[in-house]
């Protein structure tokens, strides 16, 4: 604020501020002559939208899964949490969530616009340069990975503008996992040589921007989250694209070519075919498939 506002952020003898750690009566004046400039009541107390306004106070993007309320799930804890504590103010998003097959582009538009806004509804501003943390869950985690993607981190994207703010992103339960990822904190984690049900995998390693800010979330039993690279695991993914993406053709995974190997191995195949069957419907059928998580360490992590 001293360096933005150098006019008037001045000591009562008319030297500079001093930045201290000691918000005393100069600090005060100037912050009221703030609040005045700005149409504000002058409390001479800096509130949290100040901070916001300063680039100081990072939004918090959020994403619940499959049948969520966009108010109520472990991303929403987080980010609900941060934003009592003072460290980030709280953007939910809702979409179409509910829809078999996935809408998952229901979400990606609505994660992208929220991304592209500069001031929002209640208020709060998100100009460029504003600090911002994702967190995403399941199917929001689909939602969210493919934001990453296809529109902050390729240089011709939508939202690459706001790469160089990106502060924090975590997923949990991904079926979009890049295989052998979890974060270091899940006591639990997934059984090696394991990945996302999904066919295609956010390759988040690739990204320099990204080391250090990425985190998989995933608990082993995970069905969204923990899958094979085995005959078994790949007819999981059939069964998991027809449900998610209502799609029968394409790769080693569609369920056409799962069809097609019963013709070599028809025993084998049939039994991994039918368990990938019930196992993904009873998975889309209950949440509780995730299994739950402890999420002070996440809550560690976004603080830091």
């Amino acid at each position: 604020m001293v360096a933005r506002y150098a006019s008037y952020a001045k000591a009562a003898g008319g030297g500079p501020l001093k930045v201290d750690s000691y918000f005393g009566y100069d600090d005060q004046a100037v912050q009221k002559e703030y609040q005045r400039r700005t149409n504000q009541p002058q409390t001479g107390i800096v509130s949290a939208a100040d901070l916001v306004k300063l680039g100081l106070t990072p939004l918090f993007f959020t994403v619940e899964g499959h049948l969520s309320d966009m108010f109520v799930g472990p991303c929403a804890f987080v980010a609900s949490t941060l934003e009592r504590e003072g460290r980030a103010v709280w953007r939910p998003t809702g979409y179409d969530n509910v829809r078999l097959p996935f809408n998952n582009q229901s979400g990606v538009d609505e994660l992208v616009n929220r991304l592209d806004t500069k001031l929002f509804d209640d208020g709060t501003p998100f100009p460029e340069g504003t600090p911002w943390n994702l967190a995403i869950f399941s199917q929001g985690a689909m939602v969210g990975c493919e934001v990453m993607e296809k529109h902050v981190l390729p240089t011709n994207g939508r939202l690459h503008y706001r790469l160089k703010d990106f502060r924090k992103g975590i997923a949990l339960g991904n079926p979009y996992r890049l295989i052998n990822q979890c974060a270091p904190w899940v006591p639990d984690p997934p059984q090696p040589n394991t990945q996302g049900i999904m066919d295609w995998h956010f390759d988040f390693l690739k990204y320099p921007e990204l080391a250090g800010k990425w985190q998989e979330h995933a608990r082993t039993r995970d069905w969204y989250a923990e899958n094979r690279l085995d005959e078994a695991g790949q007819n999981m993914t059939a069964i998991a694209r027809i449900i998610t993406q209502s799609s029968w053709t394409g790769g080693a995974s569609s369920i056409v070519a799962r069809i097609m190997d019963l013709f070599i191995n028809p025993f084998d195949g049939l039994i991994d075919i039918v368990w990938a069957i019930v196992r993904t419907f009873q998975g889309i059928a209950h949440l509780e498939a995730h299994g739950t998580y402890d999420l002070n360490p996440v809550l560690d992590w976004f603080r830091s």
